[in-house]
């Protein structure tokens, strides 16, 4: 059966909980699996083709930390066994303590 769990939020700050950002699934085709994170505005913020890379709140894997606030997320993919393809969209809001 397939399943896809995308978390509301997350903390990146280094202090070992919730520092980083994806989903937990089962029963899909990881090689279809694509990941894009937006800003308010549209602009690309982030994105992988790898079911194991994590958002960590930076920029397109740069050391510039992403502002505080709500992010939009496109996942596409494929479930197992049946290929249908699957476009799962949302929201994310990364929250800075300092």
């Amino acid at each position: 059966m397939f399943t896809f769990y995308v978390p509301s939020g997350f903390t990146p700050d280094n202090d070992g909980m919730n520092d980083t950002w994806g989903p937990l699934g089962q029963n899909y085709e990881y090689e279809s699996y694509r990941v894009q994170i937006y800003d308010r505005w549209g602009k690309l913020v982030w994105q992988t083709d790898s079911p194991f890379k994590l958002w960590d709140g930076n920029y397109r894997n740069s050391t510039k930390e992403a502002k505080q606030g709500v992010y939009v997320y496109v996942f596409s993919l494929k479930e197992f066994n049946t290929f249908e393809p699957k476009i799962i969209k949302g929201t994310v809001t990364l929250y800075r303590h300092n």
